[in-house]
């Protein structure tokens, strides 16, 4: 489970050596922690994050805009394969045309391009472009091995 504390009135706290998914803050840098004590990774947050999938890395949404990647525990070996993301818009046109011909928006990252590990966690955030996406397929590539894991979950609409 998480715990929250109050940093000012309207943010909170992460403690990321305990955090749930549920409500995640996002969006600051992390700050240091008091001496002896668990890091601190405080991030502003105006939405919930709302599970999409679950596989050997679950995804979350959040707000319209973000995904949220987390494994629990989560050793050094889980996050050297790349990640791959492909986003399936509600609208061909909104490709960049490169990625037309296969209908979907190739993405890849590393995890140490995007994440954190922390405590045995690993968490992750990505930012998606401003088109409707209807929905995604993420996993993990290693080179040699082909595909780890992978998952297909449809996103919810946004509202008008």
């Amino acid at each position: 489970t998480g715990q929250w504390a109050p940093d000012q009135p309207g943010q909170r706290q992460l403690w990321m050596a305990e955090f749930a998914p549920g409500a995640l803050p996002f969006g600051s840098r992390p700050r240091p922690a008091a001496a002896g004590a668990a890091p601190i990774i405080a991030r502003q947050l105006p939405y919930e994050f709302q599970p999409l999938a679950r596989s050997t890395f679950d995804v979350y949404l959040g707000g319209e805009s973000t995904l949220l990647y987390r494994k629990a525990p989560c050793a050094p070996e889980d996050v050297h394969a790349r990640f791959f993301l492909h986003l399936f818009p509600a609208e061909a046109a909104d490709l960049p045309p490169d990625d037309r011909p296969h209908g979907f928006e190739n993405r890849g990252f590393q995890f140490r391009e995007q994440g954190e590990r922390l405590a045995r966690k690993c968490v992750m955030f990505v930012e998606l472009p401003d088109y409707e996406i209807l929905r995604i397929r993420t996993g993990q590539l290693m080179p040699g091995q082909g595909q780890l894991w992978s998952v297909t979950a449809t996103v919810p609409t946004r509202a008008d």
